[in-house]
């Protein structure tokens, strides 16, 4: 590893990752939740349980980049379980010796606490038992029905499904992390093909057609002037723009042949992006840019509506068409969406700053130069909810500038 660490300025790719998504992608590809059913357009968290838990989040099949789970189970730090076989060497207690209830209720604590960082539902967990529990029979006696009580209700108050999956072995874990690596790199090129066109440029609206153009012919692999409408989906995605895929074949290929010209991608683009009145961006720096402007454009008004989502949260995906709607409705206040796992600053800015720990989360903020201020703020995405806050925010408002007049 070091010798490859020192060569990787001579590199094309470097990729590396914890084993545990290579057990959530062999799980998802080969394993029991292999069937498209199981994981298509549904989130779900893989947790390994060894010397350490490991935890991976799934979307759609891929894994979630800029996962909230960065911050507790990831490369940055890992859950160690106690051990009496010394530091090194982990071997799980025997069932029945003195400390092996207490070593499960620290695995459970371990096990809520991660579902409970999740700022959206989840469709199912997957416990992987690894190394030496894979080895033992403790994996069968703390997975059984009577054990992990706080996970277990957790997971049932999210509506989702908590399952088992085969030991996995060194070969199993190896075969999904190279396929791991193969969508790494894939999704490598096309952000580095985006990143050469956005010069920072975080505010989609604000991309000139120039910008639009070379991330197109980015993506035009052959050079046909052509696209695949998954080849589009994924470069949205990376944006921070989720779309059903065959609502964006509808909207996208005009023409009915199967596949997308610059032509048609950029009239999509005016109608859906550019001239929609709800920005969207994945930068923490283009939010404060936004509400630090005390001088608004299209005669918006001093109140600013913050709302943070997920590319994960389905709660999320179901309230964008209302989130439209209501940016028509009213028209006096600017609509802003923060993609939350589009950047690792977003995602800083949305757990540490914000404190976000559900979504869809709305934040309405009066402009001011010096970070705007808070007036209100809520989560979930029910319509009652969002209606009578939001007006009485723009009552308030009206108020306060009664008042200073």
């Amino acid at each position: 590893l070091r010798q490859s660490l020192a060569k990787r300025s001579q590199m094309a790719f470097f990729h590396s990752d914890i084993h545990t998504v290579g057990a959530g992608y062999h799980e998802l590809v080969w394993g029991d939740s292999r069937s498209k059913d199981v994981w298509r357009k549904k989130t779900v968290l893989v947790c390994t349980l060894g010397r350490n838990i490991g935890a991976i989040l799934f979307m759609d099949g891929r894994r979630v980049r800029n996962s909230p789970l960065n911050e507790l189970y990831t490369s940055n730090r890992s859950a160690s379980l106690k051990s009496d076989a010394g530091e090194y060497k982990f071997v799980p207690p025997t069932p029945g010796s003195e400390g092996f209830e207490e070593w499960v209720e620290t695995l459970d604590g371990y096990l809520a606490e991660i579902t409970n960082s999740l700022p959206s539902g989840i469709d199912r967990m997957v416990l992987v038992p690894t190394g030496r529990m894979a080895r033992t029979s403790v994996a069968e006696v703390i997975l059984a029905s009577d054990q992990l009580a706080k996970t277990r209700q957790l997971v049932a108050d999210r509506g989702a499904d908590l399952v088992v999956a085969e030991t996995e072995s060194e070969a199993n874990i190896v075969r999904g992390t190279a396929l791991d690596a193969i969508f790494e790199l894939q999704v490598n090129q096309a952000q580095r093909a985006l990143d050469g066109v956005l010069n920072d440029s975080k505010i989609l609206q604000h991309l000139s057609t120039v910008q639009l153009h070379a991330i197109f012919d980015q993506m035009d692999v052959d050079g046909d002037g052509s696209l695949e409408p998954q080849e589009i989906n994924r470069a949205l995605t990376l944006l921070g723009i989720d779309r059903d895929l065959e609502r964006l074949l509808e909207e996208l290929d005009t023409t009915q042949d199967g596949v997308v010209s610059f032509d048609e991608f950029l009239a999509w683009w005016r109608k859906n992006i550019m001239e929609a009145r709800c920005v969207v961006t994945t930068s923490a720096k283009a939010w404060q840019s936004i509400v630090t402007n005390v001088n608004p454009p299209m005669n918006f008004g001093p109140l600013v509506l913050l709302k943070v989502t997920f590319t994960f949260c389905r709660s999320c995906r179901a309230f964008e068409p209302k989130w439209r709607k209501y940016s028509d409705q009213y028209k006096d206040i600017r609509f802003v969406e923060l993609v939350g796992n589009g950047t690792v600053g977003a995602m800083e800015f949305c757990t540490q700053e914000l404190g976000v720990k559900a979504s869809p989360a709305f934040f309405v903020f009066r402009r001011g130069t010096d970070g705007g201020q808070l007036v209100m703020s809520w989560t979930g995405a029910s319509v009652e909810k969002f209606e009578t806050n939001l007006d009485t925010c723009i009552q308030q408002e009206a108020e306060r500038q009664a008042c200073d007049a």
